[in-house]
């Protein structure tokens, strides 16, 4: 019996030197999230993989604005 995986879309968000970076994490309903997000400062569930990379890309554009990126 083939399993089918559902998966999960998280924004997250990493801080390293006070610099931060958002990136999507993908879950599937049989890994546990509590392993897969450990390290991030936080992460938002969202709705839908398009979804999770707006609020990355805005996130980390933000970031550049006010000089947190760590890839400034």
């Amino acid at each position: 019996m083939k399993h089918k995986y559902n998966y999960f879309y998280f924004a997250c968000v990493k801080e390293q030197d006070g610099k931060r970076y958002a990136t999507v994490e993908r879950v599937s309903d049989c890994e546990s999230v509590l392993w897969k997000l450990a390290g991030y400062e936080l992460a938002n569930i969202m709705p839908t993989k398009k979804r999770a990379q707006e609020v990355v890309d805005f996130w980390n554009e933000c970031y550049r604005k006010n000089g947190t990126s760590i890839f400034a």
